[in-house]
């Protein structure tokens, strides 16, 4: 049923071995992650963003992985939709949350930064309309002992848009606390503007689809440079995602973007590659 559903309207689909062997891996992978969480046993990379101007890396952000006792190391693309759907998501953001919060304690005191570095969290749609969800940043916040000014939640334009009226009186709350928000994959989403104007958004992340090809299409170098200057306008701060070469880091200077995130200063990697990257940067001042 859900096969035809996948496929489109008024169709049906056999039922056979092969559907048969896939229904019984989701369902060996949806145990395995739900024990995974249980035990904490999922991993979070970090991806540097970089201060454009002063070329150093500022914040984080944080990346579920998964290693598999049997498939190996999975990306978030091989199991975040199941988690989604079986609302697993919501333990699983948490867990991702509490460790990036208390990593990140213990990398501002071992590299200190003026401002200190700070860290941001992917949260599902799903996760933001929970009732206890700005209760409970509140409080791993305060186990970790991380400042709130230091943790940055990443949700989409969908997310925001599909939950309108519940998202405004959670931003609201989100801001008497002292935290930011950020808006990822930006342009990408529904066209609605509106949320842009509130207090607790501070940050838009331009989809790595149209920062791919801003060297090659004129018309997607006009996109990124509109979304710039109405980001600017609103006071807001822009981050370029998936940049890759020095030519697009240029164009993007030109275009003044503040931050950068991409293959051009690293994928996303485990917590000895970060230290060993942040040490290199002390080492060069």
């Amino acid at each position: 049923m859900y096969r035809a559903k996948e496929n489109g309207r008024s169709r049906y689909e056999i039922f056979d071995s092969a559907m048969r062997d896939q229904i019984m891996m989701r369902l060996e992978i949806e145990s395995a992650l739900r024990k995974a969480i249980e035990k904490e046993e999922l991993d979070v990379y970090y991806q540097p963003v970089v201060d454009v101007k002063i070329g150093r890396i500022v914040w984080f952000e944080a990346l579920v992985r998964w290693k598999h006792p049997e498939r190996g190391l999975l990306l978030p693309s091989e199991f975040v939709p199941l988690a989604d759907e079986t609302g697993q998501i919501i333990q699983l953001d948490r867990l991702v949350m509490r460790k990036a919060a208390a990593q990140l304690v213990l990398w501002q005191k071992q590299f200190q930064t003026d401002p200190p570095f700070g860290v941001s969290v992917n949260i599902s749609g799903k996760h933001i309309t929970q009732p206890d969800f700005v209760e409970y940043i509140v409080q791993t916040l305060e186990e970790s002992g991380l400042s709130p000014a230091s943790l940055n939640l990443e949700i989409t334009e969908n997310a925001v848009m599909g939950n309108y009226e519940i998202i405004l009186d959670v931003l609201d709350r989100l801001k008497a606390h002292g935290i930011q928000v950020q808006i990822d994959d930006f342009g990408v989403g529904y066209s609605s503007l509106n949320y842009l104007s509130h207090s607790a958004i501070k940050v838009l992340k331009i989809d790595r689809s149209f920062i791919s090809k801003i060297l090659k299409d004129p018309n997607y170098l006009k996109i990124v440079q509109a979304i710039i200057k109405l980001t600017h306008g609103l006071s807001l701060t822009v981050v370029a995602e998936g940049v890759e070469t020095k030519e697009q880091l240029a164009q993007l200077s030109k275009l003044e973007c503040e931050y950068i995130q991409g293959k051009l200063i690293s994928m996303p990697v485990d917590i000895q590659k970060i230290a060993s990257l942040l040490q290199k940067e002390r080492d060069r001042k």
